[in-house]
């Protein structure tokens, strides 16, 4: 992938799951700790800041008028229930090894799985000529797996960079490993990122 022609999508790397005090730090924590996810993604994020690849970065924010609006449940309820990732707090904020720099892409409009719904995410691949989507965060099994199927879908070349992402268990992020990646083009790690782009 020539990284001029990429963008790397870094999708809720927020207080809420990455840090020890985040209301969902116990689902994500032990695959988060086991894989070093916040590493592999610090790593990922420098080595396509050096190469000139395109940095968007894509937290979720609880939107409670358009939760009730179209009757959300499952996933986006226990949100509700649990007080997590709400606007303008810090458990919503983008952790600080991760943050945002200069005119790096910072989506909002993220409320529920995908991170092309109610974003201008396609707007900003189109208009960046991307031809390639890295995309890497949590959950590996459900925002991560949602929006490389959505990229996937449009045309794009599409990568889950598998030790960047963490789910909330050993057997989701294998399943991902072993069968999803592979639909997307094959299992893929940031040192092979790193190596291409060195």
């Amino acid at each position: 992938m020539d990284p001029k022609e990429t963008a790397v999508l870094f999708i809720e790397f927020q207080n809420d799951f990455c840090t020890t005090r985040g209301v969902f730090h116990e689902l994500a924590g032990p695959e988060l700790e086991r894989l070093e996810t916040v590493v592999h993604a610090r790593d990922l994020l420098e080595a396509a800041r050096r190469s000139g690849a395109g940095v968007i970065h894509c937290p979720f924010v609880y939107d409670a008028d358009w939760c009730k609006k179209t009757r959300s449940v499952g996933l986006l309820e226990t949100i509700r229930q649990n007080g997590a990732f709400q606007p303008n707090t810090w458990g919503a904020a983008i952790i600080e090894e991760l943050a945002p720099r200069g005119r790096e892409v910072v989506l909002s409009g993220k409320r529920g799985l995908s991170a092309f719904g109610n974003t201008e995410l396609n707007h900003v691949l189109k208009t960046g000529d991307y031809r390639d989507l890295l995309v890497c965060g949590l959950l590996t099994n459900v925002c991560v797996q949602a929006t490389a199927f959505s990229a996937y879908d449009r045309g794009m070349n599409t990568r889950i960079v598998l030790d960047a992402c963490a789910s909330g268990s050993r057997e989701c992020q294998e399943y991902v490993e072993n069968n999803v990646a592979r639909i997307l083009g094959g299992p893929l790690y940031t040192a092979e990122v790193i190596a291409e782009w060195s």
